[in-house]
């Protein structure tokens, strides 16, 4: 069986966007899920392409059109995947590859079990993701506080997840997210022919 939904997951700083770039770079078998969100837009973000940016009272029409395939409120803001984006890929059989948070991965998981291959993306060291952080330059200090606490709490439930990938070279990194994909259909097959 196809795996619908490929879920990666990691704490904030740890170079999930960058890592995801590489993989859609290296194999066209892996479209991403925009999501939705109520954030505000960071500079050079494009709506449409990095998100799709909601008000408040828009994202909560659409949970209550049931348009979302898993949502979560993180930070303050509201994020969310579109299940018009599953049903996009499924018509181009390609891997739809969700970059979402631990609360929306475990939602995944509930819902979608062993159509989803769920994959949390780890930093070398804690101190790694604490230098990332600052050396972001997007948020203020109460901020980064606060996403160092979350990520500490977000490493603790990377047990819950298939795979497990440490980030201390994106081209590596995204070689191994796209061979445990492969792996996991090689497997998928294989069970259904024994």
């Amino acid at each position: 069986m196809k795996k619908e939904l490929i879920v990666i997951s990691g704490p904030s700083g740890v170079g999930k966007k960058t890592v995801v770039e590489a993989v859609l770079e290296k194999s066209d078998q892996f479209v991403l899920s925009v999501s939705a969100t109520t954030r505000k837009p960071r500079t050079g973000e494009v709506n449409g392409v990095d998100y799709h940016f909601l008000t408040t009272q828009q994202f909560r029409e659409k949970i209550k059109e049931n348009a979302f395939v898993e949502w979560a409120k993180v930070h303050d803001q509201y994020y969310g995947t579109l299940i018009d984006n599953l049903e996009q890929a499924k018509k181009r059989r390609q891997h739809l590859v969700l970059e979402i948070d631990v609360q929306g991965a475990m939602a995944i998981k509930k819902k979608y079990g062993e159509k989803a291959l769920l994959i949390f993306i780890l930093p070398p060291c804690f101190e790694d993701l604490i230098v990332r952080l600052h050396n972001r330059g997007t948020e203020l200090e109460e901020e980064i506080e606060k996403r160092i606490e979350t990520a500490k709490l977000e490493i603790q439930v990377a047990n819950e997840y298939d795979y497990r990938v440490i980030n201390d070279e994106v081209a590596r990194a995204a070689a191994e997210i796209i061979q445990i994909v492969e792996s996991s259909e090689r497997r998928k097959k294989y069970e259904k022919s024994s």
